[in-house]
């Protein structure tokens, strides 16, 4: 991208306030039940409140460094390098559970995604992928003209370069 870009900057507060009812209403909010995002470092941290059939009531901390982001006409991607923290907020019983699913290998991220087949997630033990094509609809006129490039994530702010194909 040249030098002179367009940048748009994203907010914490529009991610933790304007969207969380789009959020928490979409099919993810069948499992979390409270989120906030933070951007920091040139990191994104994640703290879900999740609720989990199987397991109950669990939080789970993320660090992702956004490692490629794929925006343009076509196709919509991202992939990040994660670590992961996640506590039980149960009893004994439930912590036993989480430490059973842990002991089979790979992080609880690799076994949410392998379990309930998300359409456009996938995850290993260090990164994870999302396939935003299949997870929103980008068939409208503007996403058939925009590219985007990660630039930073700090300071409560997500800074995006965008490019419009006119």
């Amino acid at each position: 991208m040249a030098t002179n870009q367009n940048i748009i900057t994203i907010s914490e507060d529009l991610i933790n306030r304007s969207l969380r009812r789009k959020i928490l209403s979409s099919p993810a909010g069948d499992y979390i039940m409270d989120y906030k995002v933070t951007f920091s470092g040139g990191y994104v941290y994640v703290v879900l409140d999740l609720k989990i059939k199987t397991l109950g009531a669990l939080t789970a901390k993320y660090r992702l460094e956004i490692a490629d982001l794929v925006f343009r006409p076509g196709t919509h991607k991202l992939i990040a390098d994660y670590m992961e923290d996640v506590n039980p907020t149960g009893g004994f019983a439930q912590s036993m559970m989480l430490k059973a699913a842990s002991l089979k290998g790979g992080t609880f991220l690799q076994m949410a995604v392998n379990m309930t087949n998300p359409p456009g997630i996938r995850a290993d033990a260090k990164s994870c992928s999302i396939d935003l094509e299949q997870l929103l609809n980008f068939n409208n006129d503007l996403a058939s003209m925009l590219t985007l490039e990660y630039r930073d994530s700090r300071d409560g702010m997500l800074q995006l370069a965008y490019q419009l194909a006119l």
